[in-house]
């Protein structure tokens, strides 16, 4: 006569044979993770990305993919979650080299690491001159509503970031002056 744990002792030994297997899918899933954000993006040219205020982390990756910086668009999604980094993805024009990695691309994000833009406002221009230039400006947002008098700004360099509104170097030239 068999003894009658022969059952109960198939049923455990397969149960650990499947905790088993599915514990080592899952630490394959997390080895090829860990690789797949620190290795090299497929990135072959420098390449520029604008963020823009409000973007959530999985719009962020669309975009990322679609210029080419990551290969599929859920890993930064999901590496910024992972990492705690998802809520502190900054808005910006940010500047990517060839090859940067989707957790260095996540590093740029949260440290604001943005491209830093510049206006020169030459000496000896009136109001009307400067407004021209500001209106030109590249990156700068919104209207000029602030009232300036001639004299009343620095010529100088100031440096922006995109997105900056033309009102705001207005006050920081006259700051400054």
């Amino acid at each position: 006569m068999k003894p009658a744990r022969l059952p109960t002792t198939r049923l455990l030994t397969a149960i650990a044979a499947v905790g088993i297997v599915l514990f080592g899918v899952a630490a394959a899933a997390y080895i090829w993770f860990m690789g797949a954000i620190a290795a090299p993006g497929p990135l072959i040219a420098p390449t520029t990305v604008i963020v823009a205020p409000g973007t959530g982390v999985s719009a962020i990756g669309r975009q990322l993919a679609s210029a080419g910086v990551v290969t599929q668009s859920w890993l930064p999604a999901l590496a910024a979650r992972r990492t705690g980094l998802e809520r502190s993805l900054k808005p910006g024009e940010y500047h990517f080299d060839p090859g940067v990695s989707v957790l260095d691309v996540l590093n740029k994000l949260s440290r604001h690491d943005v491209v830093a833009r510049f206006v020169t406002i030459p000496e000896g221009l009136v109001i009307a001159d400067i407004r021209a230039i500001l209106d030109n400006t590249e990156g700068l947002m919104g209207d000029l509503t602030t009232q300036v008098a001639d004299g009343d700004v620095l010529p100088e360099t100031y440096r922006y970031e995109w997105g900056d509104k033309r009102n705001d170097i207005v006050v920081r030239m006259r700051n400054a002056r």
